[in-house]
């Protein structure tokens, strides 16, 4: 990830870091979340680089992996709410950003990102070259796509608290009497085919790492039009798509065909089998080599 400009928060990280009013864990989050990429972010630390596990050299490719896991109703990934879910649904949709390990939030189908001093406006850039199972290009629209519904109250997806500061006081009110709140205009922009702008009422830092929760899986563009179920239509961008899924039972993933713009995925299939709360029922099941 590179930025052509830095943000003056950086400069007041390094000073405190240099005087000891920050942890190193501390400084890494924030400097990469202002735009720094993790490599540079680990050399300013004094650090070197964070190696996440290697493969084996000797890996074969191939194979089929079997995971005893709930297989939860999973129709809309904007309302999310269990891990399961998208321990699932990742691996067919994914996110702008992901945040690893060691805390730091890097690029995935975002490769950079950048925000205005106030950390009020917030301007992504889009992975270019990525395309959706169904063939069409992963292009700004279906990131305003995604965003203008998290945020439409109809959804009731809980990013609506994550990105609170996208939203105002509408004067309606729901059933019980609350306040609804709704998107503000212009809160996210298309600036082009893969430049999206984020606009704020306040001042929030953790833009970048919120963008890699449960709901924020990025779905097409034409989502709803093609009926809002993606157990039943799985386009995703990832290198996998969802062949097969019975609530309570199963969920198996193939690898995609086409070339996946992550690089060559290892294996052939992923299989969830859902074998209920009782543990014997999975110590069978690893006994027969299920």
């Amino acid at each position: 990830m590179t930025t052509k400009r830095i943000h003056p928060g950086v400069k007041q990280m390094k000073k405190a870091l240099a005087e000891g009013k920050c942890s190193r864990r501390e400084f890494l989050r924030t400097v990469t979340l202002l735009g720094v990429s993790a490599a540079t972010a680990y050399g300013m630390a004094g650090l070197p680089a964070f190696v996440p596990s290697a493969r084996a050299a000797a890996q074969k490719m191939g194979g089929v992996l079997r995971f005893g896991m709930a297989v939860q109703e999973m129709a809309d990934p904007a309302t999310y709410s269990w891990g399961q879910k998208a321990v699932i649904s990742r691996h067919v949709i994914e996110y702008l950003v992901e945040t690893g390990p060691d805390n730091i939030t890097r690029p995935n189908l975002a490769t950079s990102w950048e925000a205005s001093d106030d950390l009020k406006t917030w301007t992504f850039h889009l992975r270019k070259g990525v395309k959706w199972s169904n063939g069409d290009d992963f292009i700004a629209d279906d990131v305003v796509f995604n965003f203008t519904r998290w945020l439409d109250p109809k959804t009731g997806s809980s990013n609506l608290g994550l990105f609170n500061a996208m939203l105002e006081e509408s004067g309606e009110k729901d059933a019980k009497g609350n306040p609804i709140k709704r998107m503000t205009k212009n809160a996210v922009q298309k600036v082009d085919d893969h430049t999206v702008q984020l606009n704020l009422n306040d001042p929030v830092l953790s833009i970048p790492e919120n963008l890699y929760n449960y709901p924020t899986g990025i779905v097409h563009r034409n989502f709803e039009k093609e009926g809002r179920d993606f157990t039943k239509n799985p386009v995703g961008t990832g290198p996998y798509t969802l062949t097969k899924f019975k609530v309570g039972e199963i969920a198996v993933l193939k690898k995609r065909k086409a070339p996946y713009w992550g690089g060559e995925v290892f294996l052939n299939e992923i299989r969830f089998v859902d074998l209920g709360e009782d543990v014997g029922a999975y110590l069978a099941a690893i006994a027969s080599a299920q």
